[in-house]
């Protein structure tokens, strides 16, 4: 290990709360593809909500600092999504914005149009922005966004979750045969019934196939702070969404598979022949592991 290279990143995925695997995808998948391109390295990983005062000195010994899933919103950005330290010049070494994405629904063109943040947002993403060569999109949307905004130096990179550093180059596959189908269910509760008709339609297509209904949520809410961002996914009717998934998953033959927190289990994708769901996360591993995937929108 080089200990001369180390990076500090901002991870989106505490170790409480729904531990949605998918944000510990992209964490893992920005640290692949950093010690792809500069060799082996060490990583200091601090939940992005985290104050960073303690840990400053170290901080600013590191070479960057990684803001992967960058998220543009008006929540406040900072301090709030990024608690960072109060006085931001007292970080001397860059903070380096990786697959920014924005979120305001419904997400049509009058909102990309016509969706306008704060002079505090502002203020700060043009911080960031100017910190680096060009500001990493997780989609072309997010550049009009910034562009609307006055922050011109944007490059669409896509999801880091979208690069598997074990498959680059590899051919997509093309299974004959279906022999093992995965699920994931939406997150709101607002397409339940609709997400049963899924399960139903593709265990009447592929009656033979191993399916599974893969979750990578957890159900509970374990946080030490209710008020925390990454507490609130796991409201009661989403739970109760969880359980009539589950339930009629396990009338119609599908078995439980459940990921919160667990990046190593999403290995098992890569022994199935298709994936069908909501997961946004769930299609891309599929995707990055060559393998054919439905993404349905939500």
């Amino acid at each position: 290990m080089n200990s001369s290279l180390r990076y500090t990143i901002l991870t989106t995925c505490p170790d409480y709360g729904s531990r949605n695997v998918g944000d510990k995808l992209i964490e893992q998948r920005t640290k692949d593809l950093i010690q792809r391109e500069r060799g082996p390295c060490k990583f200091e990983t601090i939940f992005r909500e985290e104050p960073l005062e303690e840990r400053l000195d170290d901080i600013n010994e590191s070479q960057a600092i990684l803001m992967p899933a960058f998220p543009i919103r008006d929540t406040p950005m900072y301090p709030g999504t990024y608690r960072l330290v109060e006085d931001l010049s007292r970080i001397r070494v860059p903070m380096i914005p990786i697959g920014a994405n924005w979120n305001v629904y419904p997400g049509d063109e009058v909102s990309r149009s016509t969706v306008q943040y704060s002079e505090a947002t502002v203020r700060f993403l043009r911080h960031i922005a100017s910190q680096v060569e060009c500001v990493s999109c997780r989609e072309h949307n997010v550049r009009r966004i910034l562009r609307r905004h006055g922050i011109e130096n944007t490059v669409y990179t896509g999801d880091p979750a979208m690069f598997n550093t074990r498959f680059l180059g590899k051919p997509m596959k093309r299974p004959t045969d279906i022999r093992k189908l995965v699920f994931s269910p939406p997150l709101s509760a607002y397409y339940v019934e609709q997400a049963e008709q899924v399960l139903e339609t593709l265990a009447q297509l592929f009656p033979y196939a191993e399916r599974y209904c893969a979750f990578h949520l957890d159900d509970a809410d374990n946080s030490p702070d209710a008020r925390r961002e990454n507490s609130a996914a796991m409201r009661p009717e989403v739970a109760e969404k969880n359980r009539r998934i589950r339930e009629r998953a396990t009338a119609l033959g599908y078995a439980d598979w459940h990921f919160g927190g667990n990046i190593d289990g999403l290995r098992a994708y890569e022994d199935c022949d298709l994936h069908v769901g909501y997961e946004c996360h769930a299609h891309l591993y599929f995707l990055s592991a060559r393998l054919p995937s439905i993404l349905i929108a939500e």
